[in-house]
């Protein structure tokens, strides 16, 4: 279930985007607040995010969704 779930995000999702886009883009699958509590306490490699301005964050769709593919797994043993 966890491939598939990435699979479907990896064709789904752009290349990058702009994290508050995240909510919608997933149909609220995935928070961009939760996302930003877990990325402030270094949970998620920083090689996710690109700050392009102080308020904006770009989340880069391959590096996330190779965390986000481990983070289940490791939710899920």
């Amino acid at each position: 279930m966890t491939i598939a779930l990435i699979d479907q995000y990896s064709k789904s999702l752009p290349e990058s985007f702009s994290g508050p886009m995240l909510d919608n883009l997933t149909n609220m699958g995935l928070r961009w607040r939760t996302i930003q509590n877990r990325r402030s306490r270094g949970e998620i490699p920083r090689d996710c995010f690109v700050r392009v301005s102080p308020r904006k964050v770009i989340i880069l769709r391959d590096v996330f969704l190779e965390w986000l593919c481990a983070d289940m797994a490791r939710a899920n043993h």
